[in-house]
């Protein structure tokens, strides 16, 4: 069966369990996070998709065993703390961890544009914990990719067109996961890499701290508090950073047979006796 998602539909998304965060202590320049998913419709060669959500939310995707979820990525450029002018943004790489065992990684796609190059492509993560924060664990390995300076994604929308236009954003890709037993989970963190010289930069004009926002705060603002000091922000520039929410999670349902055999008994249930 295929199925398709986006984030206009309610049923499949809402949002995360309220945590205990704050807002990024300084204005975010780039809010990045996951838009709307496909389930089991495995998107096309340069297909964009999942964009025109609302960005004070992050998805949680319901999902029946086996199901594979392709999960959009994207970026939206703002001016932060910046005095004036726009924001650019000149690279962007990141890796993703996740906590739980509702679903394994199985493939994702940089976009591929003609303006930005040195791509990396997923690949699965090493599964080992953050740095920082060591409940979490290295699912997706460095994506991305980079160009030699402006003209792509930019605040104004005057380099690359936007590709949704009414949030300002850009499309960077998807990731795949296949959903594991029932009544599992999986949250989906994103966080700046912990190796090599490429992770994020802008045009870095005054006032510039490239900040980074993963994913809403309960508040629905841009979550830029880190996840190992909620009193400093994620700046794009430092390795093994990322924020306190999660991004994105995948909660397993049961099939609608077994939910109905459930509903009439018809299942047996090994119970505990509570005292």
């Amino acid at each position: 069966m295929t199925r398709k998602l986006t984030l206009g539909l309610a049923a499949v998304l809402a949002l995360s369990a309220a945590r205990n965060s704050m807002a990024a202590l300084t204005g975010v320049e780039l809010h990045q996070y996951y838009g709307g998913a496909l389930i089991n419709d495995a998107p096309g060669d340069g297909e964009i998709f999942g964009g025109g959500g609302d960005l004070t939310m992050n998805p949680t995707i319901q999902a029946m065993p086996g199901d594979t979820v392709y999960l959009s990525i994207w970026i939206k450029p703002q001016l932060g703390d910046k005095t004036g002018g726009l924001t650019s943004i000149r690279a962007y790489h990141f890796e993703q961890y996740g906590v739980g065992d509702g679903a394994s990684y199985v493939g994702g796609d940089t976009r591929n544009t003609d303006f930005y190059s040195n791509e990396d492509e997923p690949v699965a993560g090493t599964g080992g914990p953050h740095d920082n924060c060591a409940d979490r664990l290295q699912l997706v390995d460095r994506m991305g990719a980079a160009a030699a300076g402006d003209g792509g994604f930019q605040s104004d929308g005057l380099g690359l067109p936007f590709d949704d236009a009414g949030n300002g954003a850009f499309f960077l890709g998807w990731v795949a996961f296949q959903a594991g037993a029932p009544g599992s989970q999986l949250d989906l963190y994103f966080a700046v890499p912990d190796d090599g010289v490429l992770r994020y930069a802008t045009n870095a004009t005054s006032g510039s701290l490239n900040t980074v926002g993963y994913g809403a705060n309960p508040d629905g603002t841009p979550n830029g508090a880190r996840c190992d000091n909620d009193q400093a922000d994620v700046l794009g520039t430092v390795a093994d950073r990322s924020s306190t929410v999660a991004d994105a999670t995948i909660v397993v349902v049961p099939e609608p047979t077994t939910m109905g055999l459930l509903a009439l008994g018809l299942l047996a249930i090994r119970r505990r006796r509570v005292a």
